[in-house]
């Protein structure tokens, strides 16, 4: 929707916001699934 010029206001000070949230949430849950995945990797001795 972003790159189509769907969002109205896309440099609006709310829409930048609502971006940069979601961005720092996707950059958080690419490192806990890679957090997760080396967990899962992880055997007792």
């Amino acid at each position: 929707m972003w790159d189509s010029g769907k969002i109205k206001n896309r440099h609006g000070h709310e829409t930048e916001s609502d971006f940069i949230d979601w961005e720092m949430l996707e950059m958080g849950k690419k490192e806990f699934l890679l957090v997760l995945s080396k967990l899962k990797g992880f055997k007792k001795r």
